[in-house]
């Protein structure tokens, strides 16, 4: 079978060690195009392992295929590993967020991470009143949820990324939310840290809060050569810059 001898040596490549089962062998294989993205999320429904979602999106993308999935758009291999990295976990999120549930945090978090409205208030001049606005917080950040052994290094991402944002937009405008509760926010922020040999892939997706669609994914690879915590602080440096423009269009 040609399709799964491509996918076993694209495996190989990425030193990926979990051996792929006959019937995904058989379903990729018997996939056409106009029905890969359906086939993917039965995949996803499977609860397959992180490294072989990867791989198939890998082998998916070196054909040239476009696939559209939650709104994001598989281009370029990067994008094929953010979103296969985004594929384990955001339906489960996007439903516990959305439906008010309590989320599924590690466990050693502190809670979520909340950047403050600076004023709640605007004056309505035909009506006379102040009327509050409906979000309590313009963002949510969720802590990272780890795929390694080790928990750590996606604690010191979320712990960087706090001072960051500290740093950007003042200590009176962060916050960090003990509870077990999501409360409504305009915009919300989670990811992952997965490891692929030697290297750190760092994915994050921001959500609209309000329609609970994805905004935008991005991910960050460390290397092996580099020291992950240096790594994961430049990372945070650079999200947060990412996030303040949309954070301050808010205020």
């Amino acid at each position: 079978m040609k399709e799964a001898t491509a996918l076993s040596s694209l495996m190989d490549k990425y030193r990926f060690t979990q051996a792929i089962p006959e019937e995904v062998q058989k379903r990729v294989a018997a996939s056409k195009r106009k029905s890969l993205a359906l086939t993917l999320k039965r995949l996803n429904q499977q609860t397959l392992p992180f490294s072989l979602i990867t791989a198939l999106y890998l082998w998916f993308t070196s054909k040239g295929l476009k696939i559209s999935l939650g709104g994001a758009k598989i281009l370029t291999t990067a994008g094929a590993l953010t979103l296969a990295a985004s594929l384990s976990t955001v339906a489960t999120m996007t439903v516990q967020y959305f439906q008010g549930q309590s989320l599924s945090a590690p466990a050693e978090s502190q809670g979520l991470i909340a950047v403050k409205p600076i004023d709640t208030t605007e004056n309505d001049t035909d009506n006379g009143t102040k009327t509050g606005t409906a979000d309590q917080y313009i963002m949510a950040i969720q802590p990272l949820k780890v795929n390694l052994t080790g928990k750590d290094m996606g604690n010191a991402l979320t712990l960087a990324l706090y001072r960051e944002l500290k740093d950007l937009l003042g200590d009176e405008q962060i916050t960090v939310l003990k509870t077990d509760g999501a409360p409504r926010c305009r915009y919300f922020l989670t990811g992952s840290v997965s490891g692929l040999g030697e290297r750190l892939i760092i994915t994050v997706r921001l959500f609209d809060g309000h329609s609970g669609k994805i905004l935008f994914t991005d991910m960050y690879t460390c290397p092996g050569s580099e020291p992950h915590e240096a790594c994961t602080e430049d990372y945070a440096t650079e999200l947060a810059r990412k996030m303040r423009p949309m954070i301050e269009k808010q205020e």
